[in-house]
C-alpha cells in the first residue's frame, strides 16, 4: 500500500509505481492510469462584483456549487440563508453531479439588528442540503446600503458647503474636471446655490459644493443630491436619495468691520461714515453712539453707509470727539466685535481729512501705503492750495527719513522696516497755504502682526524608506543652506533662532504608541534640526506609517509643529524627496501646498539612486500628456505646469507622487496640492456718494462716487483689490492695488 503525494489541484493521466526490496538490484515497475478529484462542495457567485448585493430589492443572482446534485423540487432539496435570514427565492438553472447553478434573491438587509458599516454589512450565504445541514458551502456575502449624507455643514466663512456621506462613493460617475453641480445634486438644491457655484470631491466621502454669485442657502435648508447619480464606491447599491439640513459651522469665523469717513467736520457738514467688511453676503449693520442724542439721530440705519444730515445738530458740543460704533451680523447670525470710529465737530472751518484704508493689519514683508484724502469744507471760505506733514505719535520709532518731509497725502513705509507685533499711530496735518489758521490734524493707527512660526520636515506630504538604509529628517536646513523650518518674521538667510524636539509614534489598535526600536526600545530622537536613524532601526510597516513629529520653540511665539508620515519596506528602495519650487505657492500646515489654478507651478525632486527611472503621477487622474501644460513631461526630476495650463480644478485636493524604480524596487514620495478658490463677489456697482438710490451722472471734480464690490470674501485674508476704468477710446487703466 502506498499513499498518492499531494496534489495542488485535481489532475489524472498515467503514472508508474516503482517498488525496490532491499537487495534487489533493480527496482520493479507497473503503469496505470487513475485520477484524482475534488469531492469538497464550494459555492461562488458568478457576478462581475462578487457575492454582493443592494440592502434592498437586489436582482436574482446566479450562484454555482460543485459537487452539489439536485434532483426534484429546489425548494424541498436546499436551504438558502444570508446569516439570520432566508432568501426570498431559489430557483434551479441547472444541475449535473459536477457542478449545479441557482439563481438566488436575497432578502432585504434592512432588520433592526442589520447594521452597517461604512455602507456595507458582511454576512455568511450558506447553501445546505434541506435534509443535512452538513451537506453545503458558505461564502461571505456583502449586502451594500446606498450612500446617506451623514452631514452637510457650511464651512467657517459661509462661503462653501462640505457635504459629507457615510461611505466612500461612486462620485457620481463625474470625472476629474467635472465641476458641475448638476451632475451630483437636485434641482432644489441647485436654485439656491447661486450663479454658477462649482462641486469638486475632495475624496470619495466628501463633496465640497462651493457657492456661487448671490446664493440663498441659509443654515436649515436642504442638500438633496441628484436622483440615480451616487451609489456606493463599487457600484452595487441602489442610488442614493438622500438629503440633510445645512448646519452652521462648529467654529464660525467672526466677520470684521472697520469704519471710515472723516473725523473732522464742521457746521457746514454732513456726518457720513462707512463701514467696510468682507462678507460673502449682505450684512446687517447695527449703529449707535456713547452720545445719547447721536444714537438717537442715527437709530433705525442698517445700512453700510451712515448718514446724518448738516449741520448735525445731534453735535451740540463743539470741538468734543464724539464716538460712533457699529457692529455687523451675517446671514447665520453671527456679530462682528465691534468697531469705533471718533469725530469731532470743529468750531471753525478746515480741510476735511478720510484715511483709505479704513483701517490696516498687515506683516512686516508687506509695504504699507497710507493714502488721507483731503477736502475743503463745505463752509464759505476761499480755496487755495494744500500742504501736509506727517509725524508719528506712538509705537515704535519709523525711521525719519519716511516721515520727515513727506509733504504729499501719502504716506509709504518699504517692507522689513516695521516691527512685528507692534501697534503704530501716525498724524497728518494739512493747512491751506497762505493761511494757518484753516488747519486740521487727524490720527491714523495700524497695526503690523506677527507671522506664526513654520515647522517642516524635508521631503514632501510624506515618505518611503527602506530599513535597510540610515534615515535622515531635516527641519532645520537643507543640503544647499535653505531653511526649512523659518521664522517668516526674521531675514531668510540668517539664523532663525529656532529650538527642536521630536517624538514618533505610531498607531496600533486605533491608539497612538510611542515607537520602538527593531529591538523593543523605544527611540529616542533628540532635540537637534535633524535626527538620523542607523539602517536597522525602523522595522517594516505593516498598515499604519510612523509618524515623526517635530516641534518648533521660540521665545515670544507660539510654538508650531509638523508631522510627516514615513513608510518604511523591508525591499532596499531608493529615497525620494519632493518640494516645491520658486513660486510653488503657500505651505500648509500639513505639508501640502496651496497653489492657484492658473499659476505656475514648479515641483522639485530626488532620488538617491540617480540611476534610478522617474516618473510623475496624480491622485486623482490628471491628464499630463499634453507638452504645452507639462513643458518637462513626467520622467524629470522637476514637475513644471505651465502658467494658464488650468491643469489643475479650483477648490479640488491632489497628492502629486514622484516614485523612482530601480530593478524591482520603486521609492516613492507624495506632496499634498490644494487648489485655491477664487474670492465669492457680486457685481461691481458705481453710484453718487449720499445720493438717492444709485445716480451715475455727477459733476466733475465737485462731486464723489463710491466704487464698491459687495459680499467679496475669501477663506484667505486679507483681500486685496486691483480697479480700474475705460473710456471709449481706450483699454482699461489700471489704478494702484489697494486692500
Amino acid at each position: 500500500e502506498f499513499k498518492p503525494p499531494a496534489l495542488a489541484e485535481p489532475a489524472g493521466g498515467e503514472y508508474t509505481v516503482s517498488v525496490q526490496r532491499a537487495g534487489d538490484p533493480v527496482p520493479s515497475t507497473a503503469d496505470f492510469s487513475f485520477s484524482f478529484f475534488d469531492d469538497s462542495i464550494s459555492l461562488s457567485c458568478a457576478s462581475s462584483s462578487g457575492c454582493a448585493a443592494p440592502a434592498t430589492s437586489s436582482a436574482p443572482l446566479q450562484v454555482s456549487m460543485t459537487n452539489f446534485p439536485v434532483v426534484g423540487a429546489v425548494t424541498d432539496a436546499v436551504a438558502v440563508s444570508f446569516g439570520d435570514l432566508g432568501a426570498k427565492s431559489v430557483t434551479l438553472v441547472t444541475s449535473t453531479l459536477a457542478v449545479t447553478t441557482f439563481q438566488v434573491e436575497a432578502p432585504d438587509y434592512n432588520c433592526a439588528a442589520c447594521a452597517f458599516v461604512s455602507g456595507a454589512s458582511s454576512v455568511t450565504m450558506r447553501i445546505v442540503s434541506a435534509t443535512d445541514a452538513t451537506k453545503g458551502a458558505s461564502v461571505p456575502f456583502t449586502f451594500y446600503d446606498a450612500p446617506a449624507v451623514s452631514s452637510a455643514k457650511f464651512d467657517s466663512k459661509g462661503i462653501s458647503v462640505l457635504v459629507t456621506f457615510d461611505q466612500p462613493t461612486n462620485r457620481a460617475g463625474m470625472a476629474t474636471a467635472d465641476t458641475s453641480c448638476a451632475s451630483v445634486l437636485a434641482a432644489s438644491t441647485l436654485s439656491h446655490l447661486g450663479v454658477s457655484p462649482f462641486c469638486v470631491w475632495q475624496s470619495d466621502s466628501e463633496l465640497v459644493v462651493s457657492l456661487g454669485v448671490n446664493p440663498t442657502t441659509v443654515p436649515g435648508d436642504a442638500i438633496t443630491v441628484k436622483e440615480g447619480a451616487i451609489k456606493s464606491l463599487n457600484g452595487v447599491s441602489h442610488a442614493s436619495s438622500s438629503s440633510r439640513s445645512v448646519s452652521a459651522p462648529d467654529m464660525p469665523i467672526k466677520p470684521k468691520v472697520s469704519i471710515s469717513g472723516k473725523s473732522l467736520i464742521d457746521m457746514c457738514s454732513d456726518l457720513t461714515l462707512f463701514a467696510y467688511s468682507s462678507s460673502p453676503r449682505p450684512l446687517t449693520y447695527s449703529w449707535s453712539s456713547t452720545d445719547a442724542a447721536l444714537s438717537e439721530a442715527m437709530s433705525g440705519q442698517t445700512d453700510k453707509i451712515l448718514f446724518v444730515s448738516k449741520p448735525v445738530t445731534a453735535m451740540s458740543v463743539l470741538d468734543q470727539a464724539y464716538e460712533v460704533r457699529v457692529t455687523v451680523r451675517d446671514f447665520m447670525g453671527v456679530y462682528s466685535d465691534e468697531a469705533s470710529f471718533f469725530v469731532t465737530k470743529q468750531s471753525s472751518s478746515a480741510p476735511q481729512i478720510v484715511y483709505i484704508p479704513a483701517s490696516l493689519s498687515t506683516t512686516r514683508d508687506k509695504t504699507v501705503l497710507i493714502t488721507a484724502q483731503a477736502e475743503f469744507s463745505s463752509c464759505p471760505m476761499p480755496k487755495s492750495d494744500l500742504s501736509f506733514s506727517w509725524r508719528q505719535t506712538s509705537g515704535p520709532a519709523i525711521p525719519s527719513q519716511y516721515l520727515a518731509g513727506v509733504n504729499i497725502s501719502q504716506l509709504a513705509i518699504p517692507p522689513n522696516v516695521l516691527e512685528p507685533g507692534s501697534q503704530y499711530t501716525v498724524a497728518m496735518q494739512t493747512s491751506m497755504l497762505g493761511d494757518s489758521s484753516k488747519t486740521s490734524e487727524s490720527e491714523y493707527s495700524f497695526s503690523i502682526v506677527s507671522r506664526p512660526l513654520v515647522a517642516r520636515i524635508a521631503g514632501g506630504s510624506s515618505i518611503e524608506v527602506s530599513s535597510a538604509y540610515a534615515l535622515t529628517l531635516e527641519a532645520n536646513m537643507t543640503s544647499g543652506g535653505a531653511y526649512v523650518s523659518s521664522d517668516p518674521d526674521v531675514d531668510p538667510s540668517g539664523p532663525q533662532g529656532l529650538s527642536f524636539s521630536w517624538e514618533c509614534t505610531l498607531l496600533e489598535s486605533g491608539a497612538s504608541s510611542p515607537c520602538l526600536d527593531a529591538t523593543g526600545q523605544p527611540i529616542v530622537l533628540g532635540s537637534s534640526g535633524s535626527v538620523t536613524l542607523s539602517a536597522g532601526v525602523l522595522a517594516a510597516t505593516l498598515n499604519e506609517p510612523f509618524m515623526f513629529t517635530v516641534t518648533v520653540t521660540k521665545p515670544g511665539k507660539a510654538l508650531s509643529s509638523f508631522t510627516m508620515p514615513v513608510t518604511v519596506r523591508d525591499a532596499p528602495i531608493p529615497f525620494v524627496s519632493v518640494s516645491g519650487g520658486e513660486g510653488a505657492g503657500n505651505l500648509l500646515p500639513d505639508g501640502s501646498i496651496k497653489v492657484n489654478s492658473n499659476s505656475k507651478l514648479i515641483l522639485m525632486g530626488s532620488c538617491s539612486d540617480t540611476t534610478g527611472t522617474l516618473a510623475w503621477s496624480f491622485t486623482p487622474f490628471v491628464d499630463t500628456s499634453d507638452p504645452l501644460k507639462f513643458p518637462l513631461g513626467v520622467t524629470s526630476p522637476s514637475l513644471v505646469i505651465a502658467e494658464n495650463a488650468a491643469a489643475l480644478v479650483m477648490g479640488g485636493s491632489y497628492k502629486a507622487t514622484l516614485s523612482c524604480q530601480v530593478g524591482a524596487v520603486v521609492g516613492k514620495a507624495v506632496m499634498g496640492l490644494t487648489v485655491n478658490r477664487p474670492p465669492t463677489m457680486s457685481t461691481m456697482t458705481v453710484c453718487k456718494a449720499n445720493a438717492a438710490g444709485c445716480e451715475r451722472v455727477g459733476r466733475a471734480i465737485a462731486d464723489r462716487f463710491v466704487v464698491e464690490v459687495p459680499n467679496v470674501a475669501d477663506v484667505d485674508e486679507p483681500l486685496g483689490y486691483h480697479f480700474g476704468y475705460s473710456e471709449a477710446s481706450s483699454g482699461i487703466t489700471w489704478l494702484a492695488p489697494s486692500s
